[in-house]
């Protein structure tokens, strides 16, 4: 058995509610206890909650939200009929640089054990080769 809450609805037109806010994944059960007209009624259930990413709560833009974060960041909302427009406004905006980042990373020779080894064998074989040639 688990944790004992108790909770107040609100009353809502003809019913009431509850938001029980965020709860973790799992199985609930309940009981709702209520008096009218002196009379007791009460009634028990079992609900599911589960894990849901909130990109599959919300499928479609929330262009206000857009326009906040644009308008927050001294960016611009622009919406399909006007994209054309885009690419001038960023052309335009001397605040906007393009940017080049390199990574080079130079590693040497010595840490190469196997190309060392190969390269250290070519030297000294030609070094023999001349030697011997060069008796001749």
């Amino acid at each position: 058995m688990g944790r004992k809450q108790t909770y107040a609805f609100e009353r809502s037109g003809n019913g009431y509610r509850l938001n029980l806010g965020l709860r973790a994944s799992g199985p609930y059960t309940f009981t709702a206890k209520t008096t009218y007209n002196g009379r007791s009624y009460m009634v028990n259930g079992r609900f599911a909650v589960q894990n849901m990413p909130i990109e599959l709560m919300e499928t479609g833009a929330d262009y206000s939200l857009l326009y906040a974060l644009s308008s927050k960041y001294q960016g611009a909302l622009v919406d399909r009929e006007r994209i054309g427009t885009l690419y001038d406004s960023i052309s335009k905006n001397p605040s906007v640089k393009p940017v080049i980042e390199t990574h080079a990373e130079t590693i040497p020779l010595v840490d190469w054990k196997w190309y060392f080894v190969l390269i250290v064998v070519f030297a000294v074989a030609e070094w023999l080769l001349r030697k011997y040639w060069m008796a001749q």
